[in-house]
């Protein structure tokens, strides 16, 4: 029998001799196969994520980030309701008798206090880091920038549409 690429040759085989095992299947442990290496990799992946602190949950914002974008969220949209009056009347939101007819404009100035905060913090922050603010747990900080930016923007159109007016 002749060898193929420098292998020794195979002995002859009888018919009273074993079979030749083959060396991978050796009877102490199956070979790895292609299908197990991804599930071992998986494996480590869980340990290693039970193993890791959690992540921050706040993306380094500052304590009161989130409870003012909590407020900012709704007064925003005051804001962005009290441009829409501005534009169609000339005038800001109505002011009713008593202190509950006042609670729409003090929503009003105090909305757009907030939202002129978060612009600036927005602004600053852009230009510091080149990023805006992070979006923060939920969305919530990031949501309130944005929704700010809409709010200043609205204002800004509705006093040019007052100004155009001549009101």
């Amino acid at each position: 029998m002749t060898a193929y690429f420098g292998a020794p040759p195979l002995p002859e085989r009888s018919t009273l001799a074993p079979p030749l095992r083959s060396p991978t299947f050796s009877g102490l442990r199956a070979p790895a196969t292609p299908a197990s290496a991804p599930r071992r990799a998986a494996v480590g992946v869980a340990r290693a994520a039970k193993k890791a602190p959690p992540p921050a949950a706040d993306d380094g914002l500052p304590g009161w980030a989130v409870p003012l974008s909590a407020v900012t969220i709704p007064l925003s949209l005051v804001v962005c309701w009290s441009d829409y009056v501005l534009a169609t009347t000339g005038s800001g939101l109505p002011v009713g008798e008593g202190v509950v007819g006042a609670l729409p404009g003090a929503a009003e100035g105090l909305g757009y206090l907030a939202c002129l905060g978060v612009v600036g913090w927005s602004a600053l922050t852009k230009k510091e880091t080149g990023a805006g603010l992070p979006a923060g747990p939920g969305g919530l900080v990031g949501g309130a920038e944005g929704l700010s930016w809409l709010a200043m923007a609205g204002a800004a159109v509705a006093f040019a549409a007052k100004a155009a007016q001549g009101l």
